[in-house]
């Protein structure tokens, strides 16, 4: 009994283990084949690659098992990055003429201010994009009665730590009688163009532009050279300040008429921004390619004898030539008058014509400045014979742009063509107006301004009205203003 139970025990022994094996083979045959792209051996290294492996570590049996290195916590998240500041940019000496004559008068009372314009540099947009550097052309005019400063906010402290280590150092009989007599803040602003003349107040070297920028620098600033230069002057160093004023009527030997605003041109206010002794600046409104002005400089020498005058360009480009009143012998430039001819259509953004005065071949003086400034809008077109053709006011506006925001009192953008039909004497006939996205003129008006209602069948004016052009949501408009006008038909609205 007990063999054959040891038997029957046995044999079912023996056919468990066979079924367990017949499945385990299964399952290790489904195993295999599913992970058989990851799981499958590498092939046998060559006797070639087996020379090149490195030998297998040696590990001691009682080596502790090596552990993970401990985990470092991530960094918390970096908070967001704030918005930019805002690009603010301060013209107002520049374009306003209350401010200019604040400034203007303070330079006659030996005060040189110094205020900051803004960043020499800013990203044309919000996410940056690209970076504009504000450069000479920018600025609408050049005005020596102070120092305008770009660069960081910080840089205003330096420049007028400077002017005032510069003041410190003059002798004292030199300091107190150019404060009696005024003069200090023009010979401060000589003494610092000297210094960018390197030391050269006389000769061409003097009248370069890098020596009259419209805007400075802390670079423009050597305070060794400006307290040196301040050490050494005396009373018979300083020369001649000269100072200018626009000439219109006011010589009735020569006339030359202002121009009208919403007359000559579209637009409600005036050519000349201000006209102060130091400073004057025009905004070319009128459509002429050349244009004239007259300018009369004198100066506060005690003696006016033997003062010359130079008028220099100092910036751009666009003058056509400076020249004495009508021909007139005695009325000549370096006699301190000049008619001045600008030429629009080879003119950059801003012409600088400045004026100086020295007496006996002495050193020339701190200059008077006459700018001459393009609307930055206005894209003109000419014809082949130099008259004008076009101007087109929406090529270039863009109110994105910090600068062209801080312009905006002075220029103001507009969204419209201006086209010019000229006479056989080159005279404006009529002018066509298209608005954005118009193809055709639907506005005309005559050269006097007036809106054009009916024309006659020659197309000269046989009913008009007068215009007023004012400011809308930023935008410069026009409409209607005063009673209809009758025209009698003509060949020629002149």
């Amino acid at each position: 009994m007990r063999a054959l139970a040891m038997t029957i025990c046995m044999a079912t022994m023996l056919s468990l283990w066979s079924g367990a094996f017949a499945a385990a083979t299964d399952f290790n045959a489904v195993v295999r084949d599913a992970v058989a792209e990851r799981t499958a051996p590498a092939a046998p290294a060559t006797k070639q690659q087996a020379k090149s492996l490195p030998p297998a570590e040696a590990v001691p049996k009682d080596a502790a098992p090596k552990k993970a290195p401990p985990q470092t916590p991530a960094p918390p998240a970096a908070p967001p990055a704030p918005p930019p500041e805002p690009v603010e940019f301060n013209l107002a000496s520049m374009i306003d003429a209350a401010e200019a004559q604040k400034l203007s008068d303070a330079y006659m009372r030996n005060t040189l201010a110094v205020t900051y314009v803004g960043p020499a540099a800013w990203n044309e947009r919000s996410a940056g994009r690209y970076t504009r550097r504000v450069t000479s052309d920018f600025i609408p005019a050049n005005v020596p009665f102070h120092i305008p400063v770009v660069g960081a906010r910080g840089h205003v402290e330096s420049v007028r730590s400077a002017l005032d280590a510069m003041t410190n150092s003059m002798q004292e009989e030199t300091l107190r009688v150019l404060r009696e007599k005024s003069a200090l803040g023009p010979v401060m602003q000589w003494l610092v163009r000297r210094t960018l003349a390197d030391g050269l107040a006389s000769g061409a070297s003097y009248f370069t532009p890098s020596v009259h920028p419209a805007v400075f620098t802390t670079d423009h600033f050597d305070v060794a050279a400006l307290t040196n230069a301040a050490a050494r002057l005396t009373l018979r160093d300083v020369p001649p300040i000269a100072y200018i004023m626009s000439v219109y009527d006011e010589y009735e030997r020569f006339p030359l008429p202002r121009t009208v605003p919403g007359r000559d041109y579209a637009d409600p206010q005036k050519e000349e921004t201000f006209s102060t002794p130091f400073a004057i600046a025009v905004v070319l409104r009128a459509p002429e390619q050349v244009r004239m002005f007259r300018f009369c400089a004198r100066t506060w020498a005690a003696s006016t004898e033997h003062v010359e005058y130079a008028w220099k360009v100092v910036h751009g480009r666009g003058l056509q030539k400076i020249q004495a009143y009508r021909g007139d012998p005695n009325l000549t430039p370096k006699a301190g008058f000049a008619e001045i001819l600008v030429n629009r259509r080879y003119m950059s953004a801003r012409l600088d014509v400045a004026v100086f005065s020295r007496i006996g071949g002495g050193p020339w003086g701190p200059p008077a400045i006459i700018s001459f400034f393009q609307p930055p809008d206005a894209v003109s077109d000419f014809y082949s014979t130099g008259m004008i053709r076009e101007i087109n006011y929406q090529s270039r506006v863009d109110l994105d742009d910090p600068f062209r925001m801080a312009l905006t009192p002075l220029c103001t953008p507009r969204d419209w063509i201006d086209s010019f039909d000229l006479d056989g004497k080159g005279r404006i006939v009529t002018i066509q107006r298209r608005r954005s996205g118009s193809v055709f003129a639907d506005r005309f008006f005559r050269p006097s301004g007036e809106r054009v209602i009916a024309a006659w069948a020659n197309g000269t004016p046989k009913e008009a009205v007068k215009v007023e052009y004012f400011i809308k949501d930023g935008m410069l408009d026009y409409r209607d203003s005063g009673d209809v006008v009758k025209h009698p038909y003509s060949s020629s609205p002149y």
